[in-house]
């Protein structure tokens, strides 16, 4: 049985300034954006109705910067691929819930390998700046999945949790 290894962090509000704060943060412990192999960036998730009817589909797909901060500048739910040189990959979600929005990374290729320490370090300290701008709601980081069960979307906004 796979175990959610996810970090959360709960924030007032974010944007393409805050994205581009996370990815530069993300470049520092070795997670870029591109994948280094076929150099394109990729989403993955669900689309929105008006998407689905344009002609996209749910599941991994090649998208820009530009599409990204435009979705997040919408509001719009956005799944990424972030990528570390030797090929492994980190899943970024944002999700936007009345009360905040969700900002979510799974751990599963970090936990016990040298890339666990440095991101954890720098989760700490992207809330500590959060906390410090007044955008801070809550953080949740579970690198083993002890509490994998628990709600911490309706313990920090305050509203039902949905499935990653």
């Amino acid at each position: 049985m796979s175990v959610d290894r996810w970090a959360l962090i709960y924030l007032k509000d974010f944007g393409p300034d805050g994205f581009t704060k996370l990815q530069d943060a993300l470049s520092q412990v070795g997670f870029e954006l591109v994948n280094p192999v076929t150099g394109s960036i990729t989403s993955s998730g669900d689309m929105s109705e008006a998407e689905c009817r344009a002609g996209l589909v749910a599941g991994v797909h090649e998208v820009t910067r530009d599409w990204i901060l435009a979705r997040l500048a919408g509001r719009k739910h956005l799944g990424l691929d972030l990528w570390e040189v030797r090929g492994g990959d980190l899943l970024l979600s944002v999700s936007y819930i009345d009360g905040g929005v969700d900002v979510a990374l799974d751990l599963h290729s970090v936990a016990g390998t040298e890339y666990e320490a440095p991101m954890l370090d720098m989760l700490l300290t992207t809330f500590k700046d959060a906390v410090q701008e007044g955008n801070a709601l809550g953080m949740s980081v579970d690198p083993e999945g002890y509490f994998e069960e628990f709600d911490w979307q309706g313990f920090f906004l305050g509203c039902s949790s949905t499935v990653r």
